[in-house]
């Protein structure tokens, strides 16, 4: 005899942005994974500071994370920090996880043509 039991689980609803929790171990580390990788692309040395806001999307075949990052960076030779807010949309594919891009800019930088 077989036993149907409910999905526990509510439906997802594709191509619709969800507020996620900007202090989740998963999102931070999405954070932080993001400054490294604007780190590297732009010749950069800002520090991770904070997620200021998450948002996360499922689409058919990949999950969309929208992050607002709160970073620091040196002004100048006087030791001053400056505050920076860097944007990151992360797109991780379902059917292969570890395929994952990013796309890191400053926020107010053109970066769509």
């Amino acid at each position: 005899m077989i036993e149907a039991f409910p999905s526990i689980h509510k439906p997802r609803k594709l191509y619709e942005m969800k507020k996620k929790d900007p202090k989740n171990i998963k999102i931070v580390n999405l954070g932080r994974q993001s400054i490294d990788r604007y780190n590297k692309e732009n010749g950069m040395h800002s520090k991770f500071v904070d997620v200021l806001e998450a948002q996360k999307e499922y689409t058919k075949d990949s999950s969309h994370y929208a992050l607002k990052i709160s970073t620091t960076m040196d002004c100048g030779s006087d030791g001053r920090l400056c505050l920076e807010v860097i944007k990151s949309d992360i797109y991780r594919n379902n059917r292969k996880p570890s395929e994952v891009t990013f796309d890191v800019h400053r926020e107010g930088d053109v970066y769509y043509l």
